[in-house]
């Protein structure tokens, strides 16, 4: 793939529901009546994960390595899948949801974060490369 354009257009994507995720917090947490479910831990921690994963979408739709270290792009990979679990959890135990719902949400939930992680992914396969050559 020489022009990446899966990457640019996923980088987009990713883009506009990051942008789009903070003004819903922000609009969210203005009305009284709305509780979050995920602790505020977890929602700064979600936050600087899928900014960071902007980033590498970034890095890897126009070949820009800024940040070259492999370990810590897969720790940001790890911590936002684990993130993403605890906070589909989190969701279950505010309640409302029958059992197959849960099943229908957590398997769309790993859809969408296979799709979602595919760009830093991608990042962490070109910065190894870029690693390994320099070894050389």
């Amino acid at each position: 793939m020489k022009n990446r354009f899966i990457y640019k257009a996923l980088f987009t994507v990713l883009m506009i529901l990051n942008i789009h995720d903070v003004y819903a917090g922000y609009q969210l947490s203005e009305v009284p009546e709305y509780e979050p479910s995920n602790p505020i831990i977890l929602s700064i921690v979600l936050w600087l994960s899928n900014s960071l994963i902007v980033f590498a979408a970034f890095g890897a739709a126009f070949k820009k390595y800024w940040i070259v270290n492999f370990k810590f792009w897969c720790s940001v990979v790890l911590i936002d899948v684990f993130a993403s679990g605890f906070s589909v959890y989190f969701e279950f135990l505010a309640g409302g949801y029958a059992e197959d719902e849960m099943i229908g949400v957590s398997l769309v939930t790993f859809v969408v974060l296979c799709v979602y992680l595919l760009a830093p992914l991608r990042y962490c396969q070109d910065i190894r490369g870029l690693c390994l050559a320099r070894e050389k």
